[in-house]
Formats: C-alpha cells, sequence, structure tokens
C-alpha cells in the first residue's frame, strides 16, 4: 500500500469559517446570491490600469474583506464568500454570500479569470459540497455541481471548465465542470519515482491556463521531478529532474499576467527582492529546462538584487515557471522598477517607448498594457537601460 503524502497548491485559496450563527445538523445552508443585474447596476465597473486596482477602495459593510482582481474586474473576499466591486466607486456590483457557521473556499486559479466558490449544501458534518463558477464581471453563475463532501478536490487548481482533484496517493485527476463529475483523464503521479518503488514523499502543485504543474520528491531519495501536464488531456508535456531535498518538494510559482504584469504581488519582483534567496530557479514553461532570463545577468542587476545561484546539483527551494516570453518581459520590467525603487535608475535613464504617464506621473508599462508589455521595441529599452546603468 502506497503511504499518504503531504500536497500542497500553489494559487490563491482564501478560506474562512464564518461563525455567526449557531450550527444545527441538517440545516440547509442560506445563500446571498444577487447578480448585477437583478441589483439594478449599470455600466462596465471594470478598471483599465493596475494602479486604479491597487488604489480601488471597497465601499462600507464589506468587512474583513481581502481585495483580488479577475482580469480587469475587482472582488473583494470575505469569510461568507465573495463580493463584485466596481470601479471606481468601491461600490458592491453583486454579490455570493454563505450564512451560518460554515466554511467556505474561494478559488483565484493563476492563468485563469476563474472564480470558483466552494461551501457544504447543508450544516450537516457529512453534507455534499456545492461548487459554483462565477463571472466576475457580474456574478452570474456560469457552472454549478454537487460534490461528495470528501472529494480530493485540489483548490486553487484548473480553469472555469476543468476541476483538478489530487488524492492522497497522488492521483491527479481532472473533471470537466460542465459536465458535473465526469473525469476527464487520470495520471499516476507516482509512477515518476520508480526508483524509490513508487513512492512520493512530498507533492507540490499549480497550473494555468494550459498545465498542471507537479513538483515532487520521491521517497527516501534525491530524486525530484517537475512535470507539466496538459490541462486539457492529462498528457506529459515535459518532465525535468533535478536535485531535491529529502522528503520535501520545493514550491512552484507561476510567471503569467496574472501574477507577474507589475504591481505589489508580482512575483519575480519577490524573488528579485531575495524572498526566496538565490536557491530558487526559473523554469521554462515551453520545455521545462532551467533557463534564468538573459536580463537579469546584467551587473546593474546581480549587483543590487537576488538572482539564482544556477546550482542545479543544489536542492531549489522555490521553482518559477513560465513562459519564454512571460519571463523575458515580467524579468525585464521587474528589474527596472526595483532599481528606479532603490535609485540606481530614473525615468530619465529610459526611453520614452519603455513607459507612459498616468495622472501626471511616469510608470512602467504593466500586462494591463500587453502591447507595450510584450512588446519587442519597450523591452529592448528596458534591456539596454539594464545592461548600460552603474552598479
Amino acid at each position: 500500500m502506497r503511504k499518504k503524502i503531504l500536497i500542497t497548491a500553489s494559487a490563491l485559496v482564501l478560506t474562512a469559517s464564518a461563525c455567526t450563527s449557531e450550527r444545527t445538523a441538517g440545516e440547509p445552508v442560506a445563500v446571498d446570491h444577487i447578480t448585477a443585474e437583478e441589483a439594478g447596476v449599470r455600466g462596465e465597473g471594470n478598471f483599465t490600469t493596475l494602479r486604479e486596482f491597487e488604489e480601488l477602495e471597497p465601499a462600507d459593510g464589506l468587512g474583513d474583506a481581502s481585495m483580488a482582481r479577475r482580469s480587469d474586474r475587482a472582488v473583494a473576499v470575505t469569510p461568507h464568500g465573495v463580493v463584485g466591486v466596481g470601479h471606481p466607486d468601491g461600490g458592491e456590483r453583486w454579490r455570493y454570500l454563505v450564512h451560518g457557521e460554515t466554511e467556505v473556499s474561494v478559488d483565484l486559479p493563476s492563468g485563469t479569470d476563474a472564480l470558483v466558490v466552494t461551501h457544504p449544501l447543508s450544516e450537516s458534518p457529512s453534507s455534499p459540497l456545492v461548487e459554483v463558477v462565477l463571472d466576475p464581471g457580474t456574478g452570474e453563475i456560469l457552472s454549478s455541481a454537487e460534490l461528495h463532501a470528501d472529494a480530493p478536490v485540489a483548490h486553487g487548481l484548473g480553469t472555469e471548465r476543468t476541476r483538478i482533484l489530487i488524492d492522497g496517493d497522488g492521483r491527479v485527476s481532472a473533471q470537466d465542470r460542465s459536465r458535473g463529475t465526469e473525469e476527464v483523464w487520470s495520471v499516476e503521479a507516482a509512477d515518476r519515482c520508480e526508483a524509490s518503488g513508487g513512492t512520493i514523499a512530498d507533492l507540490r502543485t499549480a497550473s494555468e491556463a494550459e498545465s498542471v504543474y507537479l513538483s515532487l520528491q520521491c521517497r527516501g531519495t534525491d530524486e525530484g521531478h517537475l512535470v507539466a501536464l496538459s490541462m486539457g488531456t492529462g498528457e506529459t508535456t515535459w518532465d525535468t529532474a533535478f536535485a531535491g531535498r529529502p522528503d520535501q518538494a520545493p514550491d512552484i510559482l507561476v510567471v503569467d499576467s496574472g501574477s507577474s504584469g507589475g504591481g505589489a504581488s508580482d512575483v519575480v519582483q519577490r524573488a528579485l527582492r531575495g524572498e526566496f534567496g538565490a536557491d530558487h530557479l526559473y523554469v521554462n514553461g515551453d520545455d521545462g529546462t532551467f533557463r534564468t532570463p538573459e536580463v537579469l545577468s546584467a551587473a546593474s542587476v546581480t549587483e543590487n538584487l537576488t538572482v539564482p545561484a544556477e546550482d542545479t546539483d543544489s536542492p531549489p527551494r522555490m521553482l518559477l515557471v513560465g513562459t519564454d516570453t512571460h519571463m523575458r518581459a515580467s524579468a525585464a520590467h521587474a528589474g527596472v522598477a526595483l532599481l528606479i525603487e532603490d535609485g540606481v535608475l530614473s525615468f530619465d535613464d529610459l526611453d520614452e517607448a519603455a513607459y507612459t504617464e498616468e495622472a501626471g506621473e511616469p510608470r512602467l508599462h504593466t500586462s494591463m498594457d500587453p502591447v507595450q508589455f510584450f512588446g519587442d521595441v519597450g523591452l529592448n529599452h528596458l534591456t539596454e537601460a539594464l545592461a548600460t546603468a552603474e552598479p
């Protein structure tokens, strides 16, 4: 019999217990769901720049809420569920709130605009779960399903259409949300650990629109694997081996437009600021190779910020995975942003094509300006600025 393993999903999952009433076994959970249309809300209510989102304040009455974004829409995640927040007034556009003493999970998977809420159907301890996928702009239910209370749903993974499940033995499977709980594909992750008799000591996961990523450590060996599975078919896109840490797999962070397009939560900025030390690796999501973006080799970066040691013989602490396109753009913008913040660079050192102005102040482009953020013209200017800056 295979031993159970620790499974950790790397994505934004907000879970809380809303303790507002005394629990009575079997009572249906009361859900307060009002769409934007039902609330009579007019207008799009979307923001057009990242700064507009970062400065957006939800209206009074939302209490202990955490702001999150889905593309150009803002939502406030509360202990009871989620509320759509309009720009610029911060007013409520729609809501999906679960009342009573129950656990509510709000998932915002990387690389998609999916907004998934999961909660018990009733207040019985063995109650089935209700899963709804919501439109972040209107609050309308795009799909819904009833799940078994013990369903091993990997919260924070998947897309609007695909639900990912991972059980304690390392079996990874996918279901089509629009068809209830119908299984689309399944994979035995433990098969990667043939050298250790097919047992996994630790499994970390992440996903984006096209792929599910598995970081696994085989039991009793120094063998680690980072595996990319196709979101649609479960087929292995690539499998990269690396020096592992006994019984502990490195975490995964996805580098994409949502996580590394500028702003305070940019994962490449976090890496350059030293949050993960030097024992992290950049992984090309196209082929699984370890490849630090070339722009980060500039002396201005290596002498002022934290870059990977690139020692593939030592166990990494963190794996940053993204396509070559996202890596190059994110690294260039993150490097310049931090060096401007530290006074090593200024906007006077940049060509006008590399930035824009907002409210009379210069700012770097973000992934919400995709043509400029990913375009060669702006990136070439940023790369030149990093290469010619005095360390």
